[in-house]
């Protein structure tokens, strides 16, 4: 990849993971060997508080340490009771304020879609929703995109098949003031449907804030009003708020989210603009409670959130990409992890990382957060331990390549897009990054892309232990491949991961063709920038006397030159500006004004090919200066085609 390019790439993919769930289980990475505190096949049953406690003590210190990490908030919960809860290093570190469990609140991110799933689970237990009807009906001033015949449901938003390309432009904001009413972001900053509905996951953020208005919408009372009346207070989570700004007896207990630069912890602001997809703030014993609830069919003490019936159905498995895979409930994702079915959901935002796992047969819930970008690894790190420890398996046996493996690995091999994705806007830039690469080597096949370690991706070997089903072979995780009726492979799931599909990519979709292509016609580009000036330059020097050339031929290389020039500066402009990491909180103006130079390009490339037929013509120059002259008038063509397709051509028009 371009060393121009890579760097806007790694920057945007921080929107990718931004209001996430757990990176996928196949590619979590490993923990670090000082944090093992047991290995595999160690079984220590959860009966022992102190012994739990002395558990996390070592994981999570070595993880701070580790990880860059400030501080975190753990829960653990038991048979309808609160095992552990404790607090871990600084929730603000100039005013050396400690973590504690019961009163420092984190903001978990994507764990807030888990209320919003609640909340229409109580909506349609008291038959004010139907989960199988069209989302239209209960929106009065605007209206879901009629894209497809059929409609969108509830049950799609639950299980995240509605078909919404992914859209991260207004997540994210500085300051409180910014935030603007659900109904006003809905509308915004709608998503295009790029998928039927029902047939493939595509995780989406949008889909749980147009949950959350209907809830408004049903209910009559704002969201944050209905979750604190119908969730938080039965619970008696007094210590959480999907408010922006927290009430004044709360703020003060926030954690600050930081970001590790340059051996130095950098205290930052954000808030989510959609509450009901991951505005909440809690500490680690409120959300202790959520989990009983959840873990004692919709109980916790005297209270009753949702009936036994309701949780059971938002338990039980709603949606697979594949019969072999696990997939999604309502709201929660599936994995089976050392022979352990468990329901979970991560969450991200820029600063905080967080992971909320029930173990429904063991009825044990753990909730873990941490609040700086090192908790993006530290998390599922974290629960691969716990896991480990407690409910420890024996890894497979894996079996030797198939011998006839290196015969059929091409079928495997090649490029792969998750369909969590923007297609119609200036945010596709961001698939050169998100895809996913599979080589073969040495009987096995590598992939590169899968895990979103950050900064890098991660590199992983499989091996193929049944036909179009590869285990990894270090570490747990299984992929499937996908395939249409003639057996050729469409695409990839993670066993464990139902939140997207990585479907296969013809070769001209690839980063592998499209930078290539990007960087030939800006080698052209700077080659006109620079060779014609540089001329003139040298010919003074030499005090070469210079015939003036007639006005034609004079504005054909001024045109050329001048197309060249904005185009180079067009790209650097872009990276420049995109590599800016407020671009996630706001689009700035300048990058506005930046994106009405392809349509003055466009202009300029009328010109040139009309000058380019009048070069040929009329015989300007020699044939090499007529041939150079041709390539640089097919660059232009080529570069605003490259523009188009992504979006960056007339995309200023729709802004206006």
């Amino acid at each position: 990849m371009s060393i121009f390019v890579k760097p806007i790439l790694r920057t945007l993919i921080v929107v990718i993971i931004s209001l996430s769930a757990l990176p996928v289980w196949a590619g979590a990475a490993s923990i670090e060997p000082e944090t093992a505190i047991s290995s595999l096949g160690q079984n220590q049953e959860l009966t022992d508080p102190q012994e739990l406690e002395a558990f996390v003590d070592g994981v999570i210190t070595a993880q701070l340490q580790a990880y860059h990490i400030p501080g975190a908030t753990v829960s653990v919960v038991k048979d309808g009771g609160l095992f552990l809860a404790k607090g871990y290093g600084y929730a603000d570190l100039e005013k050396h304020t400690p973590v504690i469990a019961d009163r420092t609140l984190f903001r978990p991110g994507s764990v807030s879609k888990l209320f919003t799933w609640t909340a229409v689970m109580q909506l349609a237990e008291q038959d004010k929703v139907d989960l199988n009807t069209d989302v239209n009906i209960y929106l009065r001033d605007f209206k879901v995109l009629d894209s497809y015949l059929q409609p969108v449901t509830l049950a799609h938003l639950l299980t995240h098949t509605a078909g919404f390309e992914s859209r991260n432009e207004g997540l994210f904001v500085r300051q409180t003031e910014e935030i603007i009413p659900l109904r006003d972001y809905l509308v915004r900053y709608m998503p295009a449907r790029i998928y039927p509905p029902g047939q493939i996951t595509a995780y989406s953020n949008y889909g749980t804030a147009l949950a959350g208005y209907i809830i408004e919408q049903v209910s009559g009372k704002p969201y944050e009003e209905y979750v604190d009346e119908n969730i938080f207070m039965p619970l008696g989570m007094t210590k959480s708020t999907f408010r922006r700004p927290p009430s004044a007896e709360l703020i003060t207990d926030l954690a600050m989210g930081y970001n590790y630069v340059d051996g130095a912890f950098q205290p930052q602001a954000e808030w989510v603009q959609p509450a009901p997809a991951g505005g909440l703030a809690t500490t680690a014993t409120d959300i202790a409670k959520f989990m009983i609830a959840h873990l004692q069919n919709g109980r916790y003490g005297d209270a009753t959130i949702l009936s036994a019936s309701s949780i059971q159905e938002m338990h039980r498995r709603q949606f697979t990409n594949d019969p072999r895979a696990n997939g999604w409930a309502y709201g929660f994702m599936e994995a089976e992890i050392n022979g352990q079915r468990i329901i979970w959901h991560g969450g991200a935002t820029y600063f905080f990382h967080s992971a909320l796992v029930l173990l429904p047969e063991q009825n044990v819930g753990v909730f873990v957060s941490f609040n700086s970008i090192g908790g993006s690894v530290a998390r599922q790190a974290f629960i691969q331990a716990f896991l480990d420890h407690y409910y420890p398996a024996s890894r497979p046996v894996l079996p030797r390549p198939p011998a006839d493996f290196s015969m059929r690995a091409d079928q495997y091999t090649g490029t792969y897009l998750e369909t969590r994705h923007n297609q119609t806007g200036v945010e596709k830039l961001l698939t050169l990054q998100s895809a996913v690469t599979i080589e073969a080597t040495e009987g096995t096949l590598k992939t590169v892309g899968i895990g979103f370690a950050w900064p890098e991706s991660e590199t992983v070997r499989w091996i193929e232990v049944e036909p179009f089903v590869l285990r990894k072979i270090e570490g747990e995780g299984t992929l499937i491949f996908l395939t249409d009726g003639q057996g050729s492979v469409t695409g990839l799931i993670d066993k464990n991961d139902p939140q997207v599909v990585f479907q296969k990519q013809s070769w001209y979709e690839t980063a592998a063709f499209h930078l290539p292509v990007l960087m030939t016609c800006l080698f052209i580009f700077l080659s006109a920038a620079l060779a014609w000036p540089i001329g003139f330059v040298v010919g003074r020097l030499k005090r070469v006397t210079l015939t003036q050339p007639a006005f034609l031929p004079r504005l054909c290389k001024w045109l050329a030159w001048g197309f060249s020039v904005l185009s180079l500066y067009f790209i650097l402009a872009l990276l420049g500006m995109m590599t800016d990491p407020e671009i996630v909180f706001r689009v700035p103006p300048a990058l506005e004004r930046l994106l009405c130079l392809p349509l003055i390009m466009v202009v300029i490339a009328v010109g040139l090919i009309v000058f380019t037929l009048m070069v040929w013509a009329r015989r300007y120059w020699s044939i090499v200066g007529r041939v150079y002259y041709t390539a640089l008038t097919l660059a232009a063509i080529v570069f605003l085609w490259w523009l188009d397709h992504w979006n960056l051509l007339f995309h200023v028009l729709e802004l206006y």
